[in-house]
This record gives C-alpha cells, structure tokens and sequence, in this order.
C-alpha cells in the first residue's frame, strides 16, 4: 500500500469540511430567509434583520396591521429605523395603506404628536419615492390626500401675513426670532 503524503490529507479534509457546510446549507437554507411576503406586501432582508435585532416580529406586527389592527398600524408605523431600512420600511407603510385605506390609517394614527407625524411624513415621502407601487414617484398630496391633511394639521403652519409662525407647540412672531 502506498502511503498518502501531506498534501493529499489536508485536500482530502478540506473536501470533507466543504461538503458537510454544503449539505447544511442546502438542509437548512429554509430557515435562513433574506426576505418575505405579508399579505402582498414585500418585507426586505435588511427590514427582517434590524427588526430582528431590535427584537421585533416585523412579519407578525404586519400581518395583524394589514388586518385593520389599530394598534398594530400605530405601532408598525412608528417603528424607529434609519438608513436603507427607514426607505424599505416606508415602502412598507405605504403598500400598507393601500391595504388598509387612508381613514383607518389615520384613525390609528389620530393621536400621535408633532414629532411622530414628522417621522411619519418622511417614511411615507421616501416609500412613495424608492417603493413600487402604483404611487411611486407621486407627492404626498396626489398619493394620500388625506394623510398629508392630516399630517399638516398644526406642523410648522404659518399664518396669514406671515408674521407668525407655529411649530404646534408654540406660535411665536418670527420677527422676533434671532
């Protein structure tokens, strides 16, 4: 019998280490989803994986939105995200009203303050910018007429002659600004 040499044992585990990653990878592929679908909608890996490290059950928060949840609306379009997942996520918010119609997606909303409708605004303008859905490239205004009235109301409004101007905090004279 011929002794095998060094080289052709390192080859030999390196084979052996390759085919038992691919046979994992292919068993198992199916849990390592990048990406999913909710009731139409399109969830990204990068959603998925933030989401996930905030520990948040994105997919089951969409579900329950997409079925006229209150709650559920309010708290999926308040989630806090920022970069590349804040464009995916307002491409969520706004393929979700599609779903869920503008007046339930201001009933769930009804309460919430300045700052949220602020954020609210711009996950809506970058989804209707960056998302694909029959709005994309719309403004606010010609894609959800009643959302932007609603998000105006009291948000950095100025009033007639503009001498004053309110935050919907405070109203102050803007000449008396520095």
């Amino acid at each position: 019998m011929r002794r095998l040499g060094r080289k052709t044992w390192i080859a030999a585990g390196v084979l052996v280490v390759l085919s038992i990653m691919l046979f994992i990878y292919s068993s198992y592929s199916y849990l390592l989803k990048d990406e999913d679908v909710v009731n139409g909608i399109y969830v990204s890996g990068l959603l998925l994986a933030v989401s996930g490290d905030k520990y948040i059950n994105y997919c089951k928060l969409l579900r329950k939105a997409t079925e006229n949840d209150s709650a559920s609306i309010r708290a999926l379009t308040l989630l806090k995200f920022g970069d590349g997942t804040a464009y995916d996520h307002g491409g969520v918010v706004v393929d979700l009203i599609e779903i869920v119609g503008e007046d339930k997606f201001i009933q769930s909303l009804a309460t919430i303050n300045n700052m949220e409708k602020n954020k609210v605004s711009s996950y809506l303008m970058v989804g209707l910018a960056y998302g694909k859905t029959e709005f994309q490239g719309k403004t606010l205004k010609e894609a959800f007429p009643k959302i932007y009235t609603f998000l105006d109301d009291d948000r950095d409004s100025v009033i007639e002659g503009n001498d004053i101007k309110s935050n919907g905090d405070s109203i102050c004279c803007v000449a008396d600004r520095p």
